[in-house]
């Protein structure tokens, strides 16, 4: 066991959750029914083992379901591989976690893939940033629109940084107000869940509002001043919804966060339309 690798004694099941050893009595996490094979972007050492929130919440809204997640990992490296598609298609739905400014590439394209493909996607923190540029990037206006974090210069600037009054870039951290719009059917189901952990700098670029609706996009949840977009839907799609925050941090065995078990029950739902088509 390497440094900064978990020590508990027990047993980790699938999503990276620790469970007591068989000797006490209990299994490594309970039965659970239906199949789904999930994708989740990034390195599968660092979701397992460095930062496993996203997996184990992941879990736990299984669990909820009364469904089994057969979870598999797609790198920068394994991006580069000619099976990458086939891994996306094959999959019920593909997670985009937050993390490293240097996934967004990445998970830009798989955004893309999966936006034209129709794959259940959900975006956390920078993952809904990529999804939003890749939305954006389909139009003549915006087809070099990029993060400013990442590509500064890039001609339009699909998220900027939050500005304090004196100039200064704002960083939002802890825990969030949201302000769910009851005009989004993600925004209804976000009423469940009011307060959200935030560690961003940067946000939706305002400038792109005016536009949003045109490509299909809605607002699902905002900070209390209407000014923080914090959760967008794509409705004509089966699953393309992203959180500016973090659920998977507030999401519990007890009350998995509603964005989780809202994409679990659309990849759900997608695998079955997919099973019926083959």
């Amino acid at each position: 066991m390497e440094e900064g690798e978990d020590h508990h004694i027990g047993l980790r099941d699938a999503s990276g959750r620790v469970f007591p050893i068989p000797d006490s009595g209990k299994t490594a996490g309970p039965r659970r029914g239906k199949k789904l094979k999930i994708v989740v972007t990034g390195d599968e050492r660092h979701h397992r083992h460095r930062n496993p929130a996203t997996l184990c919440a992941l879990g736990d809204a299984a669990d909820h379901l009364d469904l089994t997640l057969d979870i598999s990992f797609l790198s920068d490296k394994a991006l580069s591989c000619h099976g990458a598609a086939a891994c996306l298609d094959a999959a019920s739905g593909v997670v985009l976690p937050g993390g490293d400014i240097a996934n967004a590439a990445t998970q830009m394209i798989i955004a893309d893939h999966c936006l034209r493909a129709g794959i259940p996607v959900v975006g956390l923190c920078l993952g809904m940033q990529s999804m939003i540029t890749a939305v954006v990037r389909q139009y003549p206006s915006y087809t070099g629109a990029d993060l400013a974090e990442r590509a500064p210069n890039a001609p339009f600037l699909s998220f900027v940084p939050i500005s304090g009054a004196d100039g200064s870039i704002r960083r939002r951290v802890g825990a969030q107000a949201l302000r769910a719009c009851a005009s989004s059917t993600f925004g209804r189901a976000l009423e469940s869940a009011p307060v959200i952990r935030s560690n961003h700098r940067y946000r939706l670029n305002p400038a792109l509002l005016p536009d949003l609706e045109q490509m299909g996009v809605k607002i699902a949840a905002t900070d209390p001043s209407g000014d923080i977009i914090e959760a967008i839907e794509l409705p004509a799609h089966p699953h393309f919804k992203g959180m500016q925050g973090h659920p998977e941090c507030v999401s519990t065995a007890e009350r998995p966060h509603p964005a989780l078990l809202d994409f679990l029950q659309s990849t759900s739902a997608y695998a079955e339309t997919k099973k019926a088509t083959t």
